[in-house]
């Protein structure tokens, strides 16, 4: 791993094509982290690790999230669960650097002991893609319009991978087949198939790159019962050997992934702990109301998931 340099004072502007970020503000006395050096971290170190993570609006300095701490290791999936609004998706973007410059992030977001808050435009974007992974909300926002979706595979299979074309292009074809989708998906244009089809397009192409990380926000969205079942096996398979970070509504979707349960209210963590304590007896008040008023709503991949296990 190359080192993280430390950013200058000011802000580093971002390069041709690299949406802006915000700078980093502190929310708490700590120091922000030095990057590592190179060489390869203990199996048992945490890839993923935020402490006291804040996120609030800078005009107004309006706070969204605070207080938010927490430790992903490979082979582990951890399920953040809260309301919309309770600041789930600005989480996501806090830890691989992707907040608007509108929002002003305090703590730290540490990838492989990297603080993606103060790291460089540069270095933040060469860790994510093959390093972080990122599964949107909203699929159709994440393609561009003028280009087929094999185009996406091939440009970033080079680009984050160094694979040849006519590798990178049976990679994207066996990504997509685990979605259910063949080649006519991989020659469509983004306008050409449905929400359901690019969300899976999306995670196939996410996938693909085997990134350490993957950060999943609300990824069955878009999809029906059946999708969402093939997307969590495929979800399994994966952290097995990587690390996945699962915003979701869907409790059928927690219990079948997450080993730990992280759940907030208006920013701010109300209870974590093991998924199946969490999930089955939360103890506070918040999370006993939203997992009730989610039961109905996970009643068809339950019976899916019953049914083919």
């Amino acid at each position: 791993m190359q080192p993280c340099p430390q950013p200058p004072e000011t802000t580093t502007p971002p390069a041709q094509g690299e949406p802006l970020r915000a700078p980093r503000e502190k929310f708490s006395s700590s120091p922000p982290s030095s990057c590592p050096g190179g060489g390869k971290a203990p199996d048992d170190a945490p890839l993923l690790e935020a402490r006291g993570l804040g996120v609030r609006v800078r005009a107004s300095g309006e706070t969204l999230v605070s207080d938010v701490s927490l430790t992903l290791r490979r082979g582990r999936c951890l399920g953040v669960v809260g309301e919309s609004g309770s600041g789930k998706t600005l989480i996501c973007r806090a830890l691989l650097g992707l907040l608007p410059p509108s929002l002003a992030a305090g703590g730290e977001a540490l990838f492989q002991g990297c603080d993606m808050l103060t790291a460089s435009p540069e270095e933040a974007r060469r860790r994510r893609g093959a390093g972080l992974g990122l599964l949107l909300q909203h699929p159709m926002t994440a393609f561009d319009p003028l280009r087929t979706i094999e185009a996406h595979f091939l440009e970033s299979l080079r680009a984050r991978r160094g694979l040849a074309p006519e590798e990178a292009r049976a990679r994207a074809r066996a990504g997509l087949a685990d979605m259910g989708l063949d080649d006519r998906a991989l020659r469509a244009y983004p306008h050409q198939l449905s929400g359901g089809m690019l969300q899976r397009c999306m995670i196939a192409l996410t996938l693909s790159l085997e990134p350490a990380v993957v950060v999943a926000d609300e990824p069955t969205t878009a999809l029906d019962a059946r999708h969402q079942f093939a997307l969590v096996r495929c979800l399994a398979r994966l952290r097995r050997e990587r690390a996945l970070l699962v915003v979701s509504h869907d409790l059928a979707v927690m219990q079948a992934l997450a080993d730990d349960v992280l759940v907030l209210h208006k920013g701010r963590p109300v209870e974590s702990g093991p998924a199946a304590e969490v999930l089955s007896a939360p103890r506070h008040a918040v999370a006993r109301r939203l997992l009730e008023s989610r039961r109905a709503l996970s009643r068809e991949f339950l019976r899916l998931r019953e049914t083919q296990s």
